[in-house]
């Protein structure tokens, strides 16, 4: 009980701290537009620190690979902050740790869809990063390899998330499917701003999708411990 009611009493702080990580993201997509390094520097670096205290909050039980997987995002943007190869390939790698956790906890809440079923879903997202491998080949030179790893990993569970989403078109599958669509596109936008275009603009949509993307997922973990820790409330009605 104690538990319970201290859970309750953390809530209170929740709704201003999303306030809050809202409010901090707009700053970031407007500083990002007129790519002010100094004010960059000052706010991307609170975004993720934010989410997870609303995690935190929210959580009756914070699940510690989730909260682990929010802290490599967060090396990851930092990295990702300056345009040097070397950090840019570090901040690659913090991704992919991010994804690897991401992917972990998923499996650990959702039950497996079947190999079968990942192997069709996965189809579009194969498609689709082939042909940017393609297009991009000469152009990464050697970072290309930190390319096809991490295309790999989104392949599949971009795969695993439309298909739990087909299996069963809920709430809390539609909020994962939903993320993995929102990276998905903020990986075609990032390479097309790399290779293809410096246009502002580019960086502050990314920024958005980032935002949204992240909250989608934060959404469906919190529902998903929610249906685990009060299954009596998780009927039909709740999960449509």
């Amino acid at each position: 009980m104690s538990r319970i009611s201290n859970h309750f009493s953390k809530r209170k702080i929740v709704k201003p701290l999303i306030a809050l990580y809202f409010f901090v993201a707009l700053l970031d997509v407007i500083v990002e537009y007129f790519r002010d390094a100094f004010y960059i520097v000052m706010f991307k670096p609170l975004l993720m620190p934010l989410l997870i205290s609303v995690y935190y909050f929210s959580s009756i039980k914070p699940n510690r690979f989730f909260i682990a997987a929010l802290v490599s995002i967060w090396m990851s943007n930092l990295f990702f902050i300056t345009n040097s190869i070397d950090y840019t390939i570090i901040a690659a790698i913090f991704f992919l740790i991010y994804r690897i956790l991401i992917i972990y906890f998923t499996h650990t809440v959702i039950p497996f869809p079947g190999k079968e079923k990942i192997a069709v879903a996965s189809i579009p997202f194969l498609i689709l990063y082939f042909t940017l491998g393609i297009f991009i080949y000469k152009e990464m030179n050697h970072i290309y390899f930190h390319y096809v790893l991490l295309s790999i990993f989104m392949i599949y569970f971009g795969g695993y998330c439309l298909a739990v989403y087909l299996i069963k078109e809920k709430k809390t599958n539609l909020y994962l499917l939903m993320s993995t669509l929102l990276f998905t596109l903020i990986h075609i936008l990032i390479i097309f701003k790399i290779y293809f275009s410096k246009t502002a603009f580019i960086q502050s949509l990314v920024m958005t999708l980032f935002v949204i993307a992240q909250y989608q997922l934060l959404l469906f973990v919190l529902l998903e411990e929610k249906k685990r820790k009060y299954p009596k409330v998780n009927n039909p009605q709740a999960n449509n």
